[in-house]
């Protein structure tokens, strides 16, 4: 039986499914979504991955770990189709973003997210509701930029951030963010520690707690970006912000 902490963290000696960058193909199809027949595993990453990098987990409840040797670089990881995933103790060394989460009820723990970009930046974006991101550090160098609106002027994609959060019911648990955007790109270059806003249906019940977030850039620069949001609890942070022109620590609209 799989037993988890509070925030899914392997306590037992569950049998583990050994994944590398070797046997990726065992595991992951043509289309890098994990196989049905893996559903309810145990998967404990070793080594780096640098050929395979795309993990695609639609569909499955599984547990994808680290047996402390496991690098993901330049890693995707991205969920869908009510996919259950407990993503504990993963290390990523990156230039693009790291997880899209599209599905409920998803764990990120225990993760180091380290990004160098040229190019804008949303380490983890959360589409769905009932998330977790806890005890989890995302170090990040990309630059400012602005936010791309649609042809109806609502928002296409947002401005840079460590975590944006569009959807309801989702913690934030000990997370550290230091974003360095001081390099910019557009018209109007921006960058976010955590954007949590909804251009359209108001967004509910989100927390952030016990967690710091540092953000400099050279233009406009927000530690915590809270929007057309309802019922948010921020709760215990230090948000340090830094700006030649304007920043706000906590920006609430």
């Amino acid at each position: 039986v799989l037993e988890t902490g509070r925030y899914g963290t392997l306590k037992d000696n569950t049998p583990s499914s050994l994944l590398t960058d070797e046997t990726y193909s065992e595991f992951f199809d043509e289309n890098c979504a994990l196989k049905p027949e893996f559903n309810n595993a145990v998967l404990k990453a070793s080594g780096d991955f640098e050929e395979n990098t795309i993990f695609i987990f639609d569909n499955v409840n599984v547990t994808l770990t680290n047996d402390g040797t496991a690098v993901f670089h330049e890693g995707q990881i991205m969920t869908g189709n009510n996919a259950t995933v407990v993503f504990d103790g993963l290390v990523f060394e990156n230039s693009m973003d790291a997880f899209v989460l599209e599905s409920e009820g998803n764990t990120i723990n225990n993760t180091i997210i380290k990004i160098n970009s040229e190019d804008p930046i949303h380490a983890i974006y959360v589409y769905e509701n009932g998330n977790t991101i806890a005890n989890t550090i995302l170090n990040i160098t990309a630059p400012s930029a602005d936010v791309e609106y649609n042809s109806d002027y609502s928002v296409k994609a947002p401005a840079p951030a460590a975590i944006v959060i569009n959807s309801d019911n989702n913690l934030l648990d000990n997370v550290t963010v230091f974003f360095d955007g001081t390099s910019s790109t557009g018209s109007w270059p921006t960058v976010d520690g955590i954007y949590l806003v909804s251009d359209k249906t108001p967004i509910q019940n989100n927390t952030i707690k016990d967690s710091t977030v540092e953000v400099i850039g050279a233009n406009y620069v927000y530690g915590v970006n809270v929007g057309n949001a309802k019922d948010t609890t921020i709760e215990n942070i230090n948000v340090k912000v830094d700006s030649a022109y304007y920043s706000d620590a906590i920006q609430l609209f």
